[in-house]
């Protein structure tokens, strides 16, 4: 298997995706389809918020997108690690995700926070994922947030 620097050298341009989840069934079913989906997107995979944090103090400028449970152990949960990621990165694409209650939509615009309710659907996951991961993505992420 190439390593990153080797993909590097050929042109090809890794993406970051950083995914905070907490139950492990539900991680492997959304790396399987990231993986399926695109080889170029790299998953770094978190079960409590508190361990993504340093990582994304680390690297937010490389991470493309994050897509964050709301409910997961720890000091902070999901929409806390949202607001803080939006302190130093108010750009990057941001999904929130729960099988509980959505945040009120005033919270979720204000953040510029998009929403997948869960369960998730396998072909869903795609389709919320991939125009958020384009070179654009950026620029276009104040489009307005979905209701579910």
């Amino acid at each position: 298997m190439m390593e990153m620097t080797e993909r590097a050298n050929l042109g090809v341009r890794m993406k970051h995706l950083l995914l905070l989840e907490d139950e492990l069934p539900l991680r492997e079913i959304f790396r399987i389809t990231i993986e399926m989906l695109d080889r170029k997107i790299k998953l770094h995979e978190f079960g409590k918020a508190d361990d993504a944090v340093p990582f994304i103090k680390e690297r937010w400028e490389d991470i493309n997108l994050y897509v964050l449970d709301i409910r997961v152990p720890g000091d902070l949960d999901g929409f806390g690690l949202a607001k803080e990621i939006r302190s130093v990165d108010k750009d990057t694409p941001i999904i929130l995700t729960s099988a509980f209650a959505k945040p009120p939509k005033t919270e979720l615009d204000e953040y510029n926070i998009k929403w997948m309710a869960k369960p998730w659907h396998l072909m869903e996951i795609p389709d919320k994922i991939v125009p958020l991961m384009s070179d654009d993505a950026k620029d276009e992420v104040k489009d307005d947030t979905e209701t579910d």
